[in-house]
């Protein structure tokens, strides 16, 4: 029977596996989850991982791991404000120099703490630390969306907020809660109990 140490070895291993030739947001999603990975021991058998949105267009993912009553995650949250699905710091000579616009973004890392009340009620306060990048896009036919962005300058970014969560079952929590960068924020947390 497999316990907490065996799957948190596998998912470990199997994360440094698929490392190889991927972009720098898919490799800090990889990272978070190693680090989740090598948190975990025998006195943290449940594990889970959260989908969130927020009204400033920002998409979030984290893993976290709960003994008794408390819960720790880390995330992934990053804004979808109109740049390209290629985002570039320097521009190649052949690239396309036509601009066709600009804008914003930003990135977060999160860093979490949930505690249980009354079985069902969670309270989650989050601190966050990221990238607000400031960009223009440029068309070029080569590109998959027709052109790239190219950042044009960036300054990092601390933000704070608090999520309220309600347990449904033992397995779905919906949460929901205001992000001093993020703004409005809504989401789900799945729990995984390793050990039944």
């Amino acid at each position: 029977m497999l316990d907490c140490n065996n799957v948190t070895q596998i998912l470990f291993y199997l994360n440094l596996l698929s490392m190889g030739n991927i972009n720098k947001n898919q490799k800090a999603i990889k990272v978070i989850t190693v680090l989740i990975l090598l948190l975990v021991n025998k006195s943290y058998c449940q594990l889970g991982t959260s989908i969130s949105f927020s009204t400033g267009k920002a998409l979030g993912i984290n893993a976290f791991y709960t003994k008794n009553e408390d819960s720790f995650y880390l995330g992934y949250s990053y804004q979808f404000n109109g740049q390209k699905n290629t985002v570039i710091t320097e521009r190649k000579q052949n690239y396309g120099k036509t601009p066709t616009g600009d804008g914003d973004y930003y990135w977060l890392v999160d860093f979490g703490y949930s505690r249980r009340f009354f079985s069902k009620l969670s309270v989650q306060p989050e601190l966050s630390f990221g990238s607000h990048n400031y960009f223009t896009n440029y068309s070029d036919n080569r590109f998959r969306d027709n052109g790239y962005s190219l950042i044009n300058d960036s300054k990092s970014i601390i933000g704070f907020g608090t999520n309220i969560g309600y347990l449904i079952n033992s397995f779905l929590e919906p949460y929901l809660g205001f992000h001093t960068i993020k703004k409005a924020c809504f989401g789900l947390r799945v729990h995984i109990n390793l050990l039944n």
